[in-house]
């Protein structure tokens, strides 16, 4: 068990650490405290490897984005090297996206090696910050059809989809297990699309289907196997 003295020396060899932002911090600190030939050499070792890291970033004109911060922890283990994390350049709020090597992670997947280095962006974060600045554009999601069906004709209502998108309509159909006709045409007409078809079994039973205009709040029966021609023509 380590004792206390031990303790507080590696809490003031880690405060030392938090506070370093360039290299020469972190060897003045490692220096404090490496006193093993072994460790000098690995701490030498990886000061060059940031050094050569931070040249090259600067070579790309990237110097001034980059700050050294090594409070920075990855959660995950397959990470070999450097690991970075990216904000605004505010620096406010949480991370946008983050990342780093892992070198080895390809050859334990494959049992061939190649060097690798990856980051994944948060789009929680990055939707945060376009709508911080109004960036963000207004999306609004138009839907040619809106299908709604009583549970048995759900299959019948599945075709039909499958029929008009093969014929570049847009359709969208309610998820789930479809109960109440009332409740699907209420989200139909939220979505507001040009047209609303109803499947029911009554209309099943005679082929056809009914097409409800939203426009002119028009309804009528078609053959099933004529919706994408009929609407087509009222299309064009």
């Amino acid at each position: 068990m380590p004792s206390s003295v031990q303790t507080q020396t590696f809490f003031d060899a880690t405060e030392c650490l938090r506070h370093c932002k360039t290299l020469r911090d972190i060897e003045a600190c490692f220096s404090q405290q490496a006193t093993d030939a072994e460790l000098s050499e690995a701490l030498r070792q990886r000061l060059s490897e940031f050094e050569k890291l931070l040249h090259e970033l600067s070579a790309l004109g990237c110097e001034k984005f980059v700050a050294v911060d090594l409070t920075i922890v990855r959660g995950l283990a397959y990470y070999t090297g450097f690991v970075f994390e990216l904000f605004e350049t505010e620096n406010q709020g949480r991370a946008l996206a983050g990342g780093g090597r892992y070198d080895q992670l390809f050859e334990k997947l494959t049992r061939h090696p190649m060097p690798a280095v990856g980051f994944a962006a948060g789009d929680v974060t990055l939707t945060d910050l376009l709508n911080k600045y109004h960036l963000l554009p207004e999306y609004k999601r138009e839907a040619d059809v809106f299908c709604v069906f009583e549970e048995t004709e759900r299959d019948c209502a599945l075709r039909c989809t499958q029929v008009l998108r093969h014929e570049n309509f847009s359709v969208l159909y309610p998820f789930g297990e479809a109960k109440v006709l009332s409740k699907q045409l209420k989200k139909a007409y939220a979505e507001q699309p040009r047209y609303v078809l109803i499947f029911t079994r009554e209309l099943s039973a005679c082929g056809t289907v009914q097409v409800k205009c939203l426009a002119d709040e028009t309804t009528r029966e078609v053959m099933l196997e004529e919706v994408a021609e009929v609407l087509r023509k009222e299309w064009d």
